[in-house]
Formats: C-alpha cells, structure tokens, sequence
C-alpha cells in the first residue's frame, strides 16, 4: 500500500513548500473550518439519525436532479429552444403530436465536440400520461432550400434507438397546454396541464458536431400517440420546425394563427475524464484540523474497491470541523461553463457516521491550496449501505476560473469512508484543464504534463 504525506502532491504540484503547522499556508488561514451553512458535526448526525429511512428517497431525487436541465444551464446550440411554458407563463403551452410520425427542428452547433446529452419537453394529450417506451433519435445535416421554398434535412447522419433506462424523465410544474395534430389537423386549445423533459444523458459513441453548421434533430416516438413534442417560445431560429408528410417535410406553423412553430429542446456536450486510483497515488492536497487532516491510503482487496483493483482510504483525523480531501482541480474555466463531477462512496453505517458528500470550493489561484470560495455541492449523505454514486453540477459565474472538487468526511477521528472511479465532465468546453492526483492533466486542447508543469516555474 502507497500513501504520501498530504502537502507533498500540492508542494510538488504548485512547486511550493508547505509545511503542516496550523496557520502555516496563508491560504488556509483564509478558510473557515466548516461553512455556517452546514452546521456542526454533532448537528449534521443529528440530522440523519432524524431522517432515518428518508435517505434513500433524498439520495434518489438528488440523482435525478442532476440529470435535469434548467434555464442558465450550457448548451451547445445557437440558444436553447425553452418551452412556451418558460417563457411566458401566462401563455399556454402548446404539444404537437409524434402520431407515430417524425418531428424534427434544426440547430447551429456553436462550438464544437460531442453531442453528449440532448434534453427535449413533451407533454400529454387529455393528461393521458404513460411509460415511455423508447424514441429514435436521428440527425441530419441541412438542406438550406427544400421543394418548398424552406429547409428541411438533408442527408441522415447519425442514429440511436433509446429505450428504458437510457434516459430520465422529469416531471415539471403544471401548466395548461393546447394540442395540436399536424397530420389530422386537430387543434385542441386548454387540453391538458402535464408536462415533463426527458433527458438523454452520456451518449456512448456520440455524434460530433462542428461549430457553424447547421443539423437537424429529429425524434421518433415509439408506440405513445397521446405524447406529444411541445413548441418552442424562445425567438424562431431559421426556418420553422417540420414533420414527415409523404413524400416530404412539411413546415409546422399555428393551426389558427399560421405562425411559424419551432420545437423545444437543447443539445449540450461535454468532455469526460475519470481517475481510479489504479495508480497508488492519492490526492491533490488536504484541509482540516489534524496533522494531517486525513490519513489518506491507496489500497487494494480485501478493502472495499469500485472498479478496477485500487480505491481510496479516508480515515479521519481531524479533532473538529470537516476534513477535505482535493481530488481533482479543474483549471481555465469561464462564466457559464458547467462542470460536472461525480464518485463512488462506501460506507456501512445508515443514518449515522462515517459518511461523506461531493463538495467544492473556488480557487482561481496558481496553487492548489488557494481558496476563493465555497462552491456548495451535494446535500446529500448516501444511504450508508454500501456502494452508492455521489454526484454535483457547479455552473461558473462570479469570474471565477478554478475549482477544486473534495471528498468532505462526516465523521469521528478513527473513522474510515472510502472512494473510487471520479469521473469530471465540463460543458461550454473552452481552455479548461482537469488535473487529478496522477499528476497527468485532461485537456481540451492537446497538452502535455510539461506544459502543465511549465506554468509554475
């Protein structure tokens, strides 16, 4: 088994000497041990001892909600096409049927990379609501001119059958909704209220998308008459929506008012990097009471491992506030980038201590020991059953240009968690770089460890 003392992957790192003595690093002098906002040690196992069985449900619905898409969050398009209902509120929705035929808007890619994710709304007819069953999802590139005077796609690009459990549905605030049959020309104003985003996450072998071309999303629903794809209310971009008429693409436009119709949806990409402890290193750097805060062990069977044959050991040693392990730093962010990151946890004891969260902090400094301050994370402790997934969204905004991602331990000293498999993902992709404490960087531009290594001489 390897472990290394905590200041010497930071000081060999950031090329800095840190030593372990309380108010050594001026950076953490800055810190407080623990945010109000969080509350003691004692208030936090207080808390679960409280919620007891609800922690699985809160554990559940915080999953979830990092599969959702909100307004502010990245995209990857011209602008996101948000529903009327978010829009206007004081609007009805409107649902173009899928009648077991083919919807499809298009979208200019704004930069490029990998279609990762794609988010679209539907909604019900008569709130005839139902299992989803599964959708094709296809993408075309662009005809600017079809034989009716507007584009349409063009030539089939890529295509993914999606079925249960490859995507997540999200059921949203209730708002009144028309409907609307392109194909029967049925319109129905007031219909129904229900209405949800289905989330299409980490695309396997996704589609690459190049900035300034325009494609077309298209969207088969198998087998769900009564759903229906809801319109846009977002500024029309380009030409209208259309669906498939025999033999061709026909525009969408109000039934009523003939305006032109567009469909909601977003098309986000992401970059993602993991690190599993394959390599018998450990961390970043640490904070807290102890000297040092946490023992830190790269170990192997018969601890409990993830993946591969490694994971890591936090064992507690701190006498108050809350250790923190730094284990990965992601550096050259902007506003509105999204940086999303997730670990495995193990601990065997629900509704008590041990346990630990997926935190961050800001740290727009050239070490990794800096702090410009607390970035928030998940509130949730796990079940305490075992393996279970910790995961936490952090949107850039404020100038901030570094952010740390930390275990945070809830515990006693003596006290032992472990995890494994992070994995980092980053929207809106710019000159970002992900470094975990293998001391090799995940770029999105080519890179190399030197260069990374260059930048503190």
């Amino acid at each position: 088994m390897h472990s290394i003392r905590w200041e010497d992957a930071c000081g060999y790192l950031t090329r800095l000497s840190l030593c372990n003595e309380p108010g050594c690093n001026e950076a953490f002098e800055q810190r407080l041990e623990q945010p109000a906002s969080e509350g003691s040690r004692e208030e936090m196992i207080m808390m679960r001892r409280i919620v007891g069985l609800a922690v699985c449900l809160t554990f559940a619905l915080s999953m979830v909600a990092l599969a959702d898409w909100d307004p502010g969050d990245c995209y990857k398009m011209h602008y996101p096409q948000l529903p009327i209902d978010l829009v206007n509120p004081d609007l009805n929705g409107i649902d173009v049927a899928f009648e077991f035929g083919r919807l499809a808007d298009d979208w200019e890619c704004s930069y490029d990379g990998e279609v990762t994710d794609i988010h679209f709304w539907v909604s019900w007819q008569a709130d005839m609501v139902n299992d989803i069953m599964g959708f094709t999802v296809t993408i075309w590139s662009d005809n600017p001119m079809g034989p009716h005077g507007h584009s349409i796609p063009n030539a089939r690009l890529w295509e993914r059958d999606f079925g249960p459990g490859d995507f997540v549905v999200r059921d949203m605030d209730d708002h009144i909704q028309d409907w609307f049959n392109p194909w029967t020309g049925e319109y129905y104003p007031g219909d129904h209220s229900l209405w949800q985003q289905i989330n299409i996450l980490d695309i396997e072998n996704p589609f690459y998308q190049y900035a300034g071309n325009v494609y077309w999303l298209e969207i088969d629903m198998w087998g769900a008459s009564e759903c229906g794809w809801k319109v846009s209310g977002s500024e029309q971009f380009r030409d209208d929506a259309v669906y498939w008429d025999f033999p061709d693409f026909i525009e969408l436009r109000h039934p009523e008012t003939l305006e032109s119709l567009d469909l909601a949806f977003v098309i986000t990409c992401e970059e993602t990097f993991g690190y599993g402890w394959e390599d018998f290193l450990d961390v970043l750097g640490l904070y807290g009471s102890g000297t040092p805060p946490m023992i830190v062990t790269n170990v192997g069977a018969p601890d409990p491992v993830y993946g591969g044959l490694r994971s890591l050991r936090l064992e507690d040693n701190s006498p108050s506030g809350t250790p923190q392990a730094f284990v990965a730093w992601v550096r050259g962010l902007k506003d509105g980038d999204c940086v999303r990151a997730s670990f495995w946890r193990y601990d065997v004891t629900p509704g008590a201590s041990p346990s630990c969260r997926i935190w961050g902090h800001w740290n727009d400094t050239d070490s990794c020991t800096g702090y410009s301050g607390s970035a928030s994370g998940n509130d949730d402790y796990g079940p305490g059953t075992g393996w279970d997934k910790a995961s936490w969204k952090w949107v850039v905004s404020g100038g901030h240009t570094g952010l740390i991602i930390e275990c945070r331990t809830y515990s006693n000293p003596g006290d032992v968690v472990w995890i494994d498999d992070i994995t980092v993902s980053i929207d809106c992709l710019s000159d970002a770089i992900i470094i975990f404490p293998d001391a090799g960087p995940s770029a999105v531009e080519p890179t190399t460890w030197s260069r990374i290594k260059s930048m503190y001489r």
